[in-house]
């Protein structure tokens, strides 16, 4: 049907005050979406400066358990060794610590955890303090052992010195009894032919036994065996003198034996240690660059989010119209997305993280508690031992103290008796007095004793609160949950009312879709890093098993 100019007119007045309602409507979503824009930018700056402390606070607590073992590891290497390089490394290493202690703790951490860590700073510092006392004293030991090697070898020496003079002398003693036999059977042929040979064997054959006994170990043969050693004539003390010659040569072979399997056992372990050291450091740097790629794949797409919505924001000002529920809806997709952009970016990560972190470390503190628990538990029965110890010595000492009385009633005849009384109570005295400096070092090893498990417990409650702080993050998830379907709900009546909405409205909705793919190639990024974060922790952990396997 034809309208006349009457009802155009009516019509235009009616759809005026539509226009004028729709214009305030797209001046509200513009508003509204420049307070999302500047909230959006305020928390990805905020969650990239937690990103980055916490990433600072991991490296530098990788740092500080390699430079813990490494300090094991030379600690060991001082005792046994006693290698001042390794005493001087050990020093650095231990310095090295207190300073990863110290930027632990001025980071991100509770009162707790800072309490332990000064603790920890406090006893890495005495122990290096007492690394100069350590290595006077390797320094002491090296001078004992070499001495003591010095005066093996002179032993050593004088066996060999003494077992070739023994040789020379059984080879003249040999030529002496042979003319000795010629004489003897040249002036005593009448006696029998039969009596000069049981002679000759009975003096020949023991000597050319000990002469081939001293030619086999001078040849190497150590298992030869020393004959007419149950003789007690001059040739039973020339066996005897072969026997030591013999037994100081085994010493000297067991002592090279030895010394050549320590060598080489020490060799074997440096080269695994070295291969497994070189494999962590390559691991750590791979992932520390990984890390850093992340970092920088989250600015860039942080800055396609902030181009993103300031395109956002010029196309909205060309758009004109949209319903006040609308709005609303978009207000609460808005509201809902900023939320889920605080929180949802690192939650999942850190509740499984912290989940695994805090049994293990509940696991062992309470393994750590029930061993002092069986070291004090030994402690307290040592000091029942003690005690009696103490109390049988009283008694000794009452009874030398009678004996003492006894011996001098005895008068002349008690005299020895009270000497050897006298004897006694001085040992029983001694004893009492060791009996008391052992209870006084039992007592200050009970002291200490109390003082870990004290600390074992503070850790326990630190780790425990840790595990309820996961708890309550693993509720915000479920939160998260719940603000995810409110935000499905909200979507789908937003796109019911935003049909009437212009062509515009397309390239808004196109625009904010790009803003939430730039969002969630924040979060993936984020959720990278805590992936690579935990890798790095898998690699410290498959450092430390390789260490204690060397």
């Amino acid at each position: 049907m034809p309208i006349g100019p009457g009802g155009k007119a009516e019509r235009s007045e009616d759809l005026a005050p539509l226009f004028g309602g729709l214009i305030v409507g797209l001046r509200q979503v513009e508003q509204a979406q420049n307070n999302a824009q500047t909230a959006a930018q305020v928390t990805l700056r905020e969650q990239q400066d937690k990103v980055a402390s916490a990433t600072s606070l991991l490296i530098a607590s990788g740092k500080a358990i390699s430079a813990a073992k490494e300090a094991q590891m030379l600690e060991q290497r001082v005792i046994l060794t006693r290698d001042a390089d390794a005493a001087k490394a050990l020093d650095a290493t231990a310095a090295a610590l207190i300073t990863l202690a110290e930027t632990i703790l001025y980071g991100d951490i509770d009162a707790a955890a800072q309490a332990v860590l000064r603790d920890l700073s406090q006893k890495v510092q005495g122990f290096k303090d007492s690394i100069p006392e350590i290595v006077k004293a390797n320094a002491a030991q090296a001078t004992i052992l070499a001495d003591l090697d010095r005066r093996s070898g002179e032993l050593v020496s004088a066996a060999q010195g003494i077992g070739a003079g023994e040789l020379s002398q059984l080879a003249a003693e040999r030529d002496r009894a042979l003319w000795l036999l010629a004489g003897g059977v040249a002036l005593a042929c009448a006696i029998g032919a039969a009596l000069a040979l049981l002679i000759g064997r009975g003096i020949t054959r023991p000597i050319d036994q000990l002469s081939g006994a001293m030619r086999a170990l001078a040849g190497g043969d150590l298992d030869t065996a020393v004959p007419a050693q149950g003789r007690r004539d001059e040739i039973g003390a020339m066996a005897g003198t072969v026997r030591v010659f013999r037994e100081a040569l085994v010493a000297k072979d067991e002592a090279d034996r030895t010394a050549a399997a320590e060598a080489a056992a020490k060799a074997e372990r440096a080269a695994r240690l070295e291969a497994v050291t070189r494999a962590f450091e390559a691991n750590v740097v791979a992932m520390t660059e990984t890390l850093g790629e992340a970092a920088a794949g989250m600015e860039a797409t942080a800055r396609t989010m902030t181009q993103a919505a300031e395109t956002t924001n010029g196309r909205s000002a060309e758009v004109a119209g949209a319903a006040e529920q609308t709005l609303a809806n978009v207000q609460m997709v808005a509201a809902a997305s900023e939320e889920l952009s605080v929180s949802i970016g690192g939650i999942a990560a850190q509740v499984a993280q912290s989940s695994d972190i805090a049994r293990d470390a509940v696991d062992q503190a309470r393994r750590t508690d029930e061993t002092v628990r069986r070291l004090v538990k030994s402690a307290d029965q040592i000091g029942d031992i003690v005690a009696l110890i103490s109390s049988i010595a009283g008694q000794t000492n009452l009874l030398a103290l009678n004996a003492t009385i006894e011996a001098a009633r005895a008068g002349e005849a008690g005299r020895g008796f009270a000497v050897v009384a006298a004897e006694v109570k001085e040992l029983a005295n001694q004893t009492s007095r060791a009996t008391a400096e052992i209870a006084q070092q039992i007592g200050h090893i009970q002291e200490t004793t109390g003082g870990v498990v004290q600390a074992i417990q503070d850790i326990s409650g630190v780790i425990e609160r840790m595990s309820e702080i996961a708890e309550g993050v693993a509720g915000a998830v479920d939160q998260q949950g719940t603000a995810t379907q409110e935000i499905a709900r909200n979507v789908q009546h937003a796109a019911q009312g935003t049909q009437a909405v212009t062509t515009g409205i397309v390239a808004v909705q196109r625009e904010a879709g790009s803003t939430g793919a730039a969002a969630a190639e924040v979060l993936g990024a984020a959720d990278r890093l805590g992936r690579y974060a935990g890798e790095l922790e898998r690699e410290v952990a498959v450092f430390l098993e390789g260490v204690k396997a060397a």
